[in-house]
């Protein structure tokens, strides 16, 4: 790429998003058949963490189906 001049942006500060929320999170899971999410539920309750900024969701399983 040597025939391709240099352009300089202007800097821009880094902030830390994620995209997750309990409405998303709910509807993956609603996703899944009653089979799966019979399978994810301990004590009553599936619990999810978020793999990319540690938030915690609790849903009761009768929601989801």
């Amino acid at each position: 790429f040597h025939e391709e001049q240099v352009r300089a942006f202007k800097p821009k500060p880094l902030t830390f998003h994620c995209g997750c929320s309990a409405g998303r999170v709910k509807a993956m899971l609603e996703s899944f058949g009653g089979d799966e999410i019979k399978d994810m539920t301990r004590d009553g309750r599936i619990r999810v963490t978020c793999e990319f900024c540690n938030t915690r969701y609790d849903f009761n399983p009768r929601e989801l189906l």
